[in-house]
């Protein structure tokens, strides 16, 4: 039996992210508030983690992923057809070539990861990207060289990076 429609939406990788971001939403406006009425206010010290919180879009963070992460790897693999699948990659941009590497070589840091939104997309052009490499099979050893080797991300938020940290797994 599936679970009813409504359930849906807890299957997708950034469902955590994005409770998360409704999680403080109150605080958030609460800080908001401050800084419209009080003339003095500044967004500082614990008010930054709501006030900066902003969940990207999913087209947005795919867009991104596939036109750094995907284009480097289609730098350095030309002949790769990985690319025929993404639907927001630029094709015709003009970009520089790329000393090829393997894949354990390349790395993907999110300096403001959030929840993980970008690391979880990254993890998935990884998993391909090692597939296309033919280097490591198993599913596994992939994703255990994709959480060792490739994927980086810090935020101010502990909750949120707990929170990606536990999308990845």
């Amino acid at each position: 039996d599936s679970p009813p429609p409504s359930l849906d939406v807890f299957k997708s990788p950034d469902a955590l992210g994005w409770a998360y971001q409704f999680w403080n939403t109150e605080e958030k406006a609460r800080v908001f508030e401050k800084i419209r009425t009080v003339k003095t206010a500044k967004i500082a010290g614990a008010d930054i983690v709501p006030a900066t919180q902003l969940y990207t879009e999913d087209y947005m963070v795919k867009f991104l992923v596939q036109n750094s992460l995907g284009a480097t790897w289609i730098g350095m693999h030309p002949e790769s057809k990985l690319s025929d699948g993404w639907e927001y990659y630029v094709r015709d941009a003009d970009r520089a070539p790329i000393e090829k590497k393997s894949v354990r070589e390349i790395t993907f840091l999110d300096p403001a990861c959030g929840s993980g939104h970008f690391l979880i997309e990254a993890f998935d052009l990884f998993f391909v990207m090692y597939r296309d490499e033919g280097e490591l099979t198993e599913p596994e050893e992939i994703c255990s060289a994709i959480l060792t080797h490739n994927l980086f991300g810090i935020d101010i938020d502990g909750r949120a990076v707990q929170i990606a940290e536990a999308a990845l797994w």
